[in-house]
C-alpha cells in the first residue's frame, strides 16, 4: 500500500502532467537521445528492437520510482526543517 504522499507524488509525476523547462540543455539532449536510438535501431533486427523496447520501459519505471522516493524524502525533510522552526526557540 503506498502512502499519501507515494500517491501524491506518483500523480503529480506522471508522464501525461510532467512538465520540464524547454532550454537548450534540455533539447540538445533530447535531440541526441532520440537521434541514438535511431541509429541504434537502424542496426537491430526485430527481435532486438523489442528487447531493447522493453528495457527503456522498464527503466523508464525505475525512473519513475526513484524520482517518486527522492519527492517524498524531499517532502519529508522540508517537513522537519518547517517544524524545527516552530518547535526552537531560535538556539
Amino acid at each position: 500500500m503506498r502512502s499519501i504522499l507515494e500517491t501524491f507524488a506518483y500523480a503529480n509525476m506522471s508522464q501525461s502532467t510532467q512538465l520540464f523547462q524547454h532550454n537548450a540543455e534540455y533539447s540538445d539532449a533530447m535531440r541526441a537521445l532520440s537521434r541514438n536510438k535511431e541509429k541504434l535501431f537502424e542496426q537491430l533486427n526485430n527481435n532486438e528492437k523489442a528487447i531493447f523496447e522493453k528495457y527503456i520501459d522498464v527503466q523508464d519505471k525505475v525512473n519513475q520510482m526513484a524520482a517518486v522516493n527522492y519527492w517524498v524524502d524531499g517532502y519529508k525533510l522540508g517537513l522537519l526543517v518547517t517544524a524545527e522552526v516552530f518547535v526552537t526557540d531560535g538556539d
